[in-house]
Order: C-alpha cells, then structure tokens, then sequence
C-alpha cells in the first residue's frame, strides 16, 4: 500500500487490521468489506449536501445573471463564488470517502477471486463549452442541476442497499454464496456514483465557474471578486477522469 493510501485511510480513520486478525481464515475480506461498508455510508450521508450545495451554485449564479445592477450583480458573483467554494470542499470529501471505500471492496473482492471490471459504455468526457454563450451556459447548469436530484436519489438508494449487503456479508464471515449479490450491489453503486453523480457535479461546476469568470472580468474591482477555477478532485482518478454529464 503506498504512503498516500495509508495517508487517506489514517485521516478517514481506518487502521490496518492487527497482524492476528490478518492471519485468521477468511478474516481480510470481512475486515476490507465492513470498511467499505462504513466509508460508503459516509459517501451516503454527505450525497444530499453535495447536492445542496451544486443547487446553491446554480441559482446565486442564475441571480446574478439576472441583475441588471453592477453592485447587485457583484455581490451575486461573491455569493457564487462562496457557493463554488463550498462544493469544492464537499465534493473532495465525498470522493475520498467513495474512493477509499471502493479500494476496501475491490480488496475484498480480490481475495474472493473476483472480477470488479464491467464493460459499458461509462459517462461521456468533458467537451469544448469555450465558445457557448452565457445564457446558454446557465440554463445547462441549470439543467444539470435538476438531473442531478434524479441521479442522487438512484446513488442513495444503491449505496443503502450496497452498504447494507456488505456489512450482513462481513458479519456472517463473508459466506461464498452471498458474495455475487454483495459484488453486484458495490459495482452498481460505484458505476452510479461516478457515471451519474461524480460526472453531472463535474458538469455543473464546469459550466458555472466559466460563467463565473466571465462576470468577474467584467468586474472594476479585482478586490472584490477573482477568478475561479474548477478542478473536480476525481480528475486524475485512472476509474473516472475528466467526465461529465448534463
């Protein structure tokens, strides 16, 4: 395990198993899926306040677009800039409770021999919005936004039903013949978080910030308001990348 690995599960606060515990029969994998279980259940807890707080983006940035007051419309920009900041903050620690929860399964899901790939066609990559104009730009966001509750009431219930099939299989000792249910139930909620959570936030906030910046050069006081960037923290993740949806 690599020191940054073992840096994320330290902060998330998930130690290795004791040597003893390691060396018991069948214990790793009741030891990495009840881990996935719990870290998945974060993932669950906070999905609700990302999504509140992609909402928050969308309608301070519909407010300043519509303000037809430089003053109005500058402390609108403040506002969507505090809202940005906040879904760069919660987007970061849902993924890095999502990613070390499916590094515990896919440990899990190893010892049990078991493969964790599925082909499909997976989310679309980002494309070219440079030369789309404002409005245009707004009411995709907006649009993503309200395709974005769809898709995180899906994430919620798969992840409730995940996480629950993962800890009942941990507990009774990870029995061979639960383990396809439970393998079924991980990978359709993985696939659901980055193909239509990870991928609609991503295209929201892309959207918004280049809207962002856009009002904030039009801004005479560089004092009040800066320019933003939007980097979603699963960019450079080998499982989902750059995508996006809408």
């Amino acid at each position: 395990m690599d020191s940054n690995l073992r840096l994320m599960r330290r902060l998330a606060g998930i130690e290795d198993a004791p040597q003893q515990f390691r060396e018991e029969a069948g214990a790793q994998d009741s030891f990495h899926l009840m881990n996935a279980s719990k870290l998945w259940r974060k993932v669950i807890k906070e999905g609700d306040n990302l999504l509140e707080s992609v909402q928050n983006v969308v309608s301070s940035l519909e407010k300043a677009e519509s303000e037809e007051f430089a003053v109005r419309r500058n402390q609108a920009l403040v506002d969507v800039r505090n809202s940005v900041n906040a879904v760069q903050m919660k987007s970061k620690e849902v993924y890095a409770d999502f990613a070390l929860g499916r590094n515990e399964f896919y440990e899990a899901a190893k010892i049990w021999d078991m493969s964790t790939r599925r082909s499909g066609k997976g989310a679309k990559k980002s494309v070219d919005i440079s030369d789309v104009d404002d409005s245009k730009l707004v009411a995709q966001a907006a649009k993503g936004s309200q395709n974005l509750i769809g898709a995180t009431g899906k994430m919620l219930e798969a992840g409730a039903k995940a996480s629950n099939l993962m800890s009942v299989c941990a507990k009774a000792g990870c029995p061979v013949e639960s383990r396809k249910e439970v393998l079924d139930a991980a990978l359709d909620f993985r696939d659901l978080v980055s193909e239509a959570m990870f991928a609609r936030v991503n295209g929201v906030m892309r959207r918004s910030v280049l809207v962002l910046d856009r009002f904030a050069a039009q801004v005479e006081s560089r004092s009040l308001y800066e320019a933003k960037e939007w980097v979603a923290p699963w960019e450079r993740d080998a499982e989902i990348g750059d995508v996006e949806a809408i």
